[in-house]
């Protein structure tokens, strides 16, 4: 049995080093890190999704594109020395290879890869904290949640996780 079937996730893809989630265990330390918005600068291509006529598939294909973002993925980078890196993004699983493919040029080891299943149209945070509750079911330890996402963040402290809004939100200036 695969430690994707092992935790109930289907839609988990093991990371470059082969290791994937069979190194995480209960007890084992995870951040959880999203990637658009975060590592990937997803901004050039939002025009076809916010105007009245969505172009989600136009949207998700030109993904592979996106140019990274420098301070996310140093603090990814960072995050990895001490824990196992964990990629939660809502990103449609038909779009696994280029995603993949796109980590894999900045990052040499991660642990896993978790999209959604295709037809699942939840809400980002609703998805989000479903995966995140299973790997807790499962004794996995989310130290972090790293994401660009708000709600997301809202929905996952409201579970009781850590969470990092990045980019940090600027600070109004001192009075």
């Amino acid at each position: 049995m695969s430690s994707a079937q092992m935790l109930g996730i289907d839609n988990l893809i093991v990371g470059p080093s082969g290791r994937g989630l069979s190194m995480i265990g209960a007890g084992s330390e995870v951040v959880l890190c999203d990637i658009d918005g975060v590592l990937a600068d997803a901004t050039w291509r939002e025009h076809l999704v916010n105007g009245s006529t969505k172009q989600w598939e136009e949207f998700f294909r030109l993904a592979a594109e996106d140019p990274p973002l420098a301070g996310g993925i140093e603090l990814a980078r960072a995050l990895q020395r001490d824990f196992h890196l964990v990629f939660l993004t809502g990103r449609p699983m038909r779009i696994a290879d280029e995603t993949s493919n796109w980590l894999v040029k900045y990052f040499d080891i991660w642990a896993a890869l978790i999209m959604r299943e295709d037809s699942d149209r939840r809400p980002a945070e609703m998805f989000k904290s479903d995966m995140a509750t299973r790997l807790i079911n499962e004794g996995v330890v989310i130290r972090l949640v790293l994401d660009d996402d708000p709600k997301v963040i809202t929905e996952m402290s409201c579970i009781g996780l850590a969470t990092l809004a990045w980019p940090v939100p600027p600070t109004e200036p001192n009075l």
